[in-house]
C-alpha cells in the first residue's frame, strides 16, 4: 500500500529541519504523494497548510523533523487525537 499524503511536523526557527523538509517534500511528489505541513512551515515549503489538528486527521504518516522536543511534542498529539 503506497500512501497518498503525509504531513510534516518541523522544529520552529530551525533551519536544519525547514532544509531537510524541501528534500522530503522533492522526494514525495516526485512518487506522487502529497505534503501537507503546520501553517507556519507550509508557505516556505510550497506546500497545503493544515492546522495540527486538521493534520493528525487527514494523513496517513508524520514525518518529524527536529529534535526530541519536537518528536515528543509530535507523538503526544497523535495520542490526543487517538479514540
Amino acid at each position: 500500500m503506497q500512501m497518498a499524503n503525509i504531513g510534516l511536523v518541523l522544529k520552529r526557527d530551525a533551519q536544519h529541519a525547514r532544509d531537510a523538509a524541501r528534500a522530503v517534500v522533492d522526494w514525495c511528489r516526485g512518487q506522487g504523494v502529497e505534503v501537507f505541513a503546520e501553517t507556519e512551515a507550509a508557505a516556505a515549503l510550497g506546500v497545503e497548510a493544515l492546522s495540527k489538528v486538521e493534520m493528525f486527521e487527514r494523513v496517513d504518516a508524520i514525518v518529524v523533523l527536529g529534535g526530541d522536543g519536537t518528536l515528543l511534542w509530535a507523538s503526544h498529539t497523535v495520542d490526543d487525537q487517538t479514540p
